[in-house]
């Protein structure tokens, strides 16, 4: 086998006399003129043909063994011949480095020192390919070497062999016909592979863009944190907390909003979508129901004797019209802790990270929340924690923020209403 990478964007190295001259057991039916016939017009190029013509064609031409390694087709040699690839495969080769040494022999002589350079492999050939068309029909030298890559048969038709022909002239245009369709299709198929590569370097590009995007955004958000540690604690004023926190929100959100949109992305795709919102609500509902009967369960177990299990917890201290106007800003402050986290963060590091596990943007969203957190206290950013791998995952099922919005606020209210929060 020719030693190398197969991937057309890794240059492979092919030092001289590489070919394994291992005997090697030919199926029969390559000297069998009928079998190879039948061969012949199975190949890709005979549906351009007409039956007689692919028959005659077939008694012209001649079969070519190569071992494993072997060139076939040197760059830069002339050659006025087709070539189908019988059995076996090849490989088309680009040289990407000066040539240095001696010369190979012809390409359809026995191979002698072969140029030590740098290839980049541009295609693989199966049976039924046929290579060498450019040169076939205007007679200059090979642009690309072809090798085989494992014991191939190689169907030729040489022009030489044509022109000796009574029939010749017209089965040589016939076949140039044929042949110029058959090139044109490539020409087609390698300015799609062309346009898909262009297209997937353009796609890396804006990666690494988003990529650096990300990270500093992240930082400003750190920045944030750390600067409104320094400003809220438990002995400020309701009416004090609420305008600091949402302060503190509304800080977090113009990074992340500015993010989303330099991506040009549609708002679906953060998660402002109605799509599966139903079946969302429903698993939303069902997970509010076990979530706030344990939160319930643990508040019960760990309150002191005597103590009133729903103490509303931060609450307590506001007045009516302080409560109120939590519960009214509170729905819409979950929405955006939601955008920002699932439909934002989240999503992106999915996009950014197409060949990590699927649970792995969630586990990196939740454990950013809860260090992003731990300004409240140890205790509630582990909390965040694994609530946030739940919205997380029901988010990732559905892709819509109706139902992880509905579950935060569901429990959220729980852990007011017990005291936790």
């Amino acid at each position: 086998m020719v030693p190398g990478p197969r991937h057309p964007s890794q240059a492979v190295v092919i030092p001289a006399e590489t070919f394994d001259t291992t005997p090697v057991e030919w199926p029969a039916w390559l000297d069998d003129r009928a079998a190879l016939q039948r061969a012949v017009q199975s190949l890709d190029l005979a549906r351009h043909l007409a039956a007689d013509d692919l028959t005659r064609l077939a008694e012209l031409g001649r079969v070519r063994r190569c071992h494993a390694g072997e060139r076939i087709v040197v760059e830069g040699q002339r050659s006025n011949s087709l070539y189908w690839v019988l059995l076996g495969n090849v490989s088309v080769i680009k040289s990407i480095g000066a040539a240095t040494g001696t010369s190979p022999a012809g390409a359809d002589a026995e191979p002698g020192l072969a140029v030590e350079t740098n290839f980049f492999r541009i295609k693989e050939l199966r049976i039924g390919a046929v290579f060498g068309e450019m040169s076939f029909i205007d007679g200059n030298p090979a642009s690309a070497t072809v090798v085989a890559d494992c014991a191939s048969a190689i169907f030729i038709i040489d022009h030489s062999t044509l022109d000796a022909d009574p029939d010749g002239i017209r089965l040589g245009h016939v076949l140039t016909a044929a042949v110029a369709t058959a090139v044109i299709q490539r020409m087609r198929d390698l300015n799609e592979e062309h346009a898909a590569s262009l297209q997937a370097e353009l796609d890396q590009g804006k990666l690494r863009v988003d990529l650096a995007r990300f990270f500093t955004v992240t930082m400003v958000l750190f920045g944030i944190s750390s600067a409104v540690t320094r400003l809220i604690h438990t002995g400020l004023p309701p009416s004090t907390q609420m305008l600091l926190s949402w302060s503190f929100l509304l800080l977090t959100f113009a990074p992340i909003a500015w993010f989303a949109w330099q991506q040009r992305l549609p708002l679906s795709t953060f998660g402002l979508t109605t799509r599966n919102a139903n079946k969302s609500m429903r698993e939303s509902l069902v997970a509010a129901l076990v979530g706030s009967a344990v939160i319930v369960a643990y508040a019960a177990s760990t309150r002191a004797p005597g103590e009133s299990l729903f103490a509303w917890g931060s609450l307590a201290s506001y007045s009516h019209l302080e409560t109120v106007l939590f519960f009214a800003l509170y729905p819409a402050h979950c929405f955006l802790q939601e955008l920002i986290g699932r439909g934002v963060i989240q999503g992106s590091l999915a996009r950014l990270m197409p060949d990590a596990r699927p649970a792995t943007p969630v586990a990196l969203t939740s454990a950013l929340f809860g260090i992003y957190h731990l300004y409240v206290s140890l205790q509630f950013a582990l909390v965040t924690v694994v609530a946030s791998l739940l919205f997380g995952w029901l988010y990732r099922r559905h892709g819509t923020l109706v139902g992880v919005t509905t579950l935060h606020l569901l429990l959220g209210c729980a852990s007011v209403a017990v005291g936790l929060n």
